[in-house]
């Protein structure tokens, strides 16, 4: 909003945290999946992210960010670009 009032443009950044919020690391279902991700090839990428090494709370934020997704019937992507288009 104050980006928009301002007339600033803004570049959103990693709007999926990594590749966090694709959905793609929220299940060990997924697990053939992510064996080739880059996440499991370059462990030092976006350690932050990573669903190996990301801290408790950002694991716990995105579990209920998903579960917000979930609850306006949108993939967790889906809500990400939703608010960046915003």
């Amino acid at each position: 909003e104050t980006c928009n009032a301002y007339g600033i443009a803004l570049l959103p950044w990693s709007i999926l945290a990594g590749g966090l919020l694709s959905g793609k690391y929220r299940t060990t279902e997924n697990k053939n999946k992510t064996d080739n991700s880059r996440f499991v090839k370059y462990p030092e990428y976006m350690k932050r992210f990573s669903p190996t090494s990301a801290s408790k709370q950002t694991l716990e934020a995105v579990k209920e960010y998903c579960l917000l997704a979930e609850n306006a019937g949108m993939t967790p992507a889906e809500l990400s670009i939703a608010f960046v288009r915003s």
